[in-house]
């Protein structure tokens, strides 16, 4: 076999192969095997790199979780005691518009931070049953007993018992 090159640049490269039809067979065979070789290493290197790439991801939504986390628990201290200075101050302030822009942005930026937790979870969210009024009754129960000064009233619609959430 004889192999010649030419070319000015190696874009240009072109190569011409001269095989004696002797060994014809036998440079089939031999050029099949390491076409066969040289995608098998190409397949491992492609997997390779697409398992690292997953990984990274994953590692991206674990981080990513933990930082809404750490957003969120701030979040909820400025939720919380902006309610309680608008309940202390006169509704009709500017100071009430200002505290009321607070909470405004605090729920808008808690929406985001939601947003971000759900995208971060791999977990699919699935619906079942739910029986809207004693979930309210519930949350009611428990806003009213940690000793906390909130009277709640709840007028429940009977016909929105049993739904799917």
């Amino acid at each position: 076999m004889e192999l010649t090159g030419g070319g000015a640049t190696a874009s240009e490269t072109t190569f011409n192969y001269r095989i004696d039809p002797a060994d014809y067979e036998a440079t089939l065979l031999q050029r099949r095997s390491e076409l066969r070789q040289a995608s098998a290493e190409l397949e491992m290197e492609l997997g390779r790199q697409d398992l690292a790439r997953q990984e990274k991801l994953a590692a991206m939504g674990r981080m990513t979780a933990g930082i809404a986390h750490e957003i969120n628990n701030p979040l909820g201290v400025v939720l919380l005691y902006s309610h309680l200075l608008k309940d202390e101050i006169d509704p009709d302030s500017e100071l009430s518009r200002d505290v009321e822009k607070i909470i405004g942005e605090a729920e808008r930026t808690r929406r985001i931070v939601r947003g971000i937790l759900n995208f971060a979870r791999e977990e699919k969210i699935e619906r079942a049953p739910c029986d809207i009024n004693t979930l309210l009754e519930r949350a009611a129960t428990d806003a009213g007993g940690n000793g906390c000064r909130i009277a709640i009233e709840l007028d429940l619609d009977p016909h929105m018992r049993e739904h799917e959430v």
